[in-house]
């Protein structure tokens, strides 16, 4: 360990000091404070990053820019969610979900009450909702209110493509769309001093449909047309975004010369973890982020946005892409001393003695022979 490394560590373990388990820039504030300015930020950053401790419990960024969906015209498209309206049940004939669907060109909404979320009540409820429009694709999240046979039987028998979005912000149209109606549903509950709306959902699901939307230019869902799609089109997606106060340009001038930054933050082959909302996995304290570590095997631009495809270190590739906040760097090798769970079992092969270990953080599917000599006690 240098004099750097050293002096970060007595900073950071050290709970009688100030900046204990902070982040970098407080750490930072507190050397300079101490009369030491020679360790930057960066380098901070850098060292705080091979700290398990640290990384695994960076606070995750929810809000960042992310690829819009864009659609050619009406009935492309629709998105589809549940609203959770269990609190409300017992007023209103036992209805416990809402089956909200969203077309995303025209916002126009359509809403089913269930009493529960089986594949087979779910079902029922979207073949009404597909009896009066056809839709060349749906999106949902993987919640296995949508993914089950009933579900799967009806889109094929209706040739309607079933994509399944594996981000934690899933369908963002209709989930928007669910906060705006249980708002109206709070409010005419709160204007008529009851908890019973179930009489009057579709009229306000009606009332939705017939509100100008500053999205649609001010146009009411239901008044999306065939004689104005094309100029609503070119209203959503090419007129240009204007720019918010203090945002810099990616690109950089520099005296006479302007290079533009790097279109990736992160390389091929690099080890990170992943946002705990992105993908389920194994917790041990709560961590924000995996504990198991991943590999980037490929990287690639949407809509000017770092996307990347990462595998596990048994080379299996993950499923979906990963935005650039959701993934957190790791200076660590896969040579690097790996914690152990625990010991399942042991075994001597050629006189050394082997433990069958079960790694912190990660699946049996990781569970390996390592030799006596390679376990190290902390």
């Amino acid at each position: 360990m240098n004099q750097e490394e050293n002096t970060l560590t007595n900073v950071y373990y050290d709970t009688s000091k100030p900046a204990a388990y902070q982040g970098a820039e407080k750490i930072q504030l507190v050397l300079k404070r101490g009369g030491n300015d020679k360790i930057g930020v960066h380098k901070i950053r850098k060292w705080l990053q091979n700290q398990d401790d640290y990384s695994l419990q960076k606070p995750v960024r929810r809000r960042f820019q992310r690829a819009r969906v864009v659609v050619s015209g009406p009935k492309e498209q629709l998105d589809i969610d549940l609203a959770d309206m269990q609190s409300l049940s017992t007023k209103n004939d036992g209805i416990r979900y809402l089956l909200v669907a969203v077309d995303v060109f025209t916002r126009f909404a359509w809403v089913m009450p269930l009493k529960d979320k089986t594949g087979k009540e779910v079902e029922k409820a979207l073949s009404i909702i597909l009896n009066e429009v056809s839709p060349k694709k749906i999106r949902s999240d993987a919640g296995t209110e949508f993914k089950n046979k009933w579900i799967s039987k009806l889109l094929n028998d209706k040739n309607i493509y079933h994509h399944v979005t594996l981000n934690e912000v899933k369908a963002n149209y209709v989930e928007r769309l669910n906060k705006t109606l249980k708002t109206m549903i709070y409010r005419y509950l709160a204007k008529h001093k009851s908890n019973r709306y179930i009489d009057s959902l579709q009229d306000l699901v009606k009332s939705y449909n017939a509100t100008p939307h500053r999205s649609l230019d001010n146009i009411a869902p239901k008044d999306v047309n065939a004689d104005n799609a094309a100029n609503l089109w070119a209203y959503m997606y090419l007129r240009p975004k204007k720019k918010r106060k203090g945002k810099t340009s990616n690109v950089i001038k520099k005296g006479k010369k302007a290079f533009r930054k790097s279109l990736y933050k992160y390389r091929k082959g690099q080890l990170v973890r992943i946002s705990n909302q992105r993908r389920p996995f194994q917790r041990v304290y709560n961590e924000q982020w995996s504990y198991e570590v991943f590999k980037i095997y490929a990287r690639f631009q949407m809509q000017g946005l770092q996307m990347y495809k990462l595998a596990d270190l048994l080379e299996q590739r993950i499923l979906g892409n990963f935005y650039f906040s959701k993934v957190q760097p790791v200076n660590k090798s896969e040579d690097a001393l790996w914690e152990i769970e625990k010991i399942i079992k042991k075994r001597k092969r050629n006189k050394q003695v082997q433990y069958f270990v079960k790694w912190l953080g990660y699946s049996e599917r990781f569970n390996s022979w390592v030799a006596e000599s390679d376990v190290k006690n902390q």
